[in-house]
């Protein structure tokens, strides 16, 4: 409780510190211009051009400013995530424009990782699995209703995973896999969040292993943080694939996480026009507005 309490103060801190910058900065774009064109002197008029021709330039640096932070932003997690993965052997691209995915055989089994918007980090082990179950956060479980289908509730009667929502297929499947006392505690381990606004999600699917973190600092992935989940990604399937057979086997289905990228990358020009539009209607009423009050006067 301690730990959550001390979590949830830490984001409220960094909201109100947030919202404190955007205030100041919000009150600095506007009287700075107001302070200079008081300082020029002149008329009215003069005054009046002046206060608009900064604020304008103040506006442009702005964007100019974050946008710029931006790209330098994406090009040092990018490098940094590149440093993780590709010390596992694993090849790096773009996904989904701000995201990175990579593709590789890791310890004997192809693996796809995806990082991308949330921050979220996904990865994919293949596997024949030819089942399919979820382990989630008992919080998250609405969240996660829709894509739970007719699985059924695994109920394991131990108050350490009285905090997840264990769902599967096949029931009876489920609790041989977790018989296994190292299974156990590898799926402890994986679902252990950073935060407590972190989300975490294992997937199991006919043929892959999906494990899901959401709202995960990228400072959290680190080379040996990588190689733990790993360490329990592969005990886990050690687990399945020496459990019984399921009873109720699922046809495999190959999917792909990067499905998803060709059918969003129109989309991003069109939110890339749609922010610039904005801004250059704000500059350009702005603009009119300025010399509507010279024209005023």
């Amino acid at each position: 409780m301690d730990w959550l309490i001390k979590t949830y103060g830490r984001g409220c801190a960094r909201y109100l510190i947030f919202q404190l910058l955007l205030l100041a900065a919000v009150l600095g774009l506007f009287l700075l211009p107001e302070v200079l064109a008081m300082l020029w002197g002149g008329d009215r008029d003069t005054r009046f051009s002046i206060f608009m021709g900064v604020l304008i330039v103040l506006m442009v640096l702005l964007i100019a400013g974050v946008a710029v932070w931006s790209l330098r932003h994406l090009r040092q997690r990018a490098a940094r995530l590149d440093e993780v993965f590709g010390s596992l052997g694993m090849e790096g691209m773009p996904y989904q424009r701000v995201g990175r995915q990579y593709r590789g055989w890791v310890r004997g089994r192809e693996m796809e990782v995806f990082f991308h918007r949330g921050p979220t980090l996904d990865f994919r082990i293949s596997a024949p699995l030819q089942a399919r179950a979820a382990i989630v956060f008992q919080g998250d479980v609405a969240r996660f209703s829709a894509s739970l289908g007719d699985y059924q509730e695994v109920a394991l009667h131990s108050p350490r995973f009285r905090h997840l929502g264990i769902y599967a297929h096949d029931a009876a499947w489920m609790r041989a896999v977790l018989a296994d006392e190292r299974a156990r505690q590898a799926v402890l381990s994986l679902m252990q969040a950073s935060s407590a606004y972190e989300i975490r999600k294992i997937t199991l699917t006919p043929d892959a292993l999906q494990f899901t973190l959401r709202r995960t600092p990228v400072n959290v992935i680190t080379s040996s943080m990588v190689d733990a989940w790993l360490d329990n990604l592969h005990t886990l399937l050690d687990a399945v694939a020496a459990a019984p057979v399921p009873r109720r086997l699922v046809q495999t289905q190959p999917l792909s996480l990067s499905s998803g990228d060709q059918s969003r990358a129109p989309l991003y020009w069109l939110f890339v026009a749609w922010g610039c539009g904005l801004v250059g209607l704000a500059l350009a009423c702005f603009w009119a507005f300025g010399v509507l009050i010279s024209l005023g006067r």
